[in-house]
C-alpha cells in the first residue's frame, strides 16, 4: 500500500508553485554568481598558498636553495598517471611471457 504525499510535502509543493519566476531567476543569478566568486578564491588559494608557504620558509631563514614546496614532488616520487614511466609499478617481464599465461 502506497501512500500519497504527506502534509509537509504537499506544503513544500504549494510554496513551490506560488515562487515568482522573476524571484525564482533572481535567485539562481546569486546563486551562480557565489559560485563563481568561491571558484575564484580556490583557485586563488590553489596559486598563492605554495608561494606563500616558501616566502615564509625563506623568512623563517629555511634554505631558499632547496626546491621549493610550490614545485611540487619531483618525477620519481609521484604515483598515477603524473609519475615517470619507470614509477608505474610492476612492469611485465621482457621475455618469457608464455610463462605467466
Amino acid at each position: 500500500m502506497e501512500e500519497g504525499p504527506n502534509n509537509f510535502e504537499r506544503l513544500l509543493e504549494r510554496q513551490a508553485e506560488a515562487i515568482h519566476p522573476d524571484v525564482q531567476e533572481r535567485t539562481e543569478q546569486g546563486l551562480f554568481k557565489t559560485f563563481e566568486s568561491l571558484r575564484l578564491v580556490g583557485q586563488l588559494l590553489d596559486v598563492f598558498v605554495p608561494k606563500m608557504v616558501d616566502v615564509l620558509v625563506v623568512a623563517a631563514g629555511g634554505d631558499s636553495s632547496r626546491k621549493p614546496v610550490s614545485a611540487g614532488l619531483d618525477a620519481h616520487a609521484r604515483k598515477g598517471p603524473a609519475a615517470s614511466p619507470d614509477n608505474h609499478g610492476p612492469s611485465l617481464p621482457k621475455e618469457g611471457l608464455d610463462e605467466i599465461r
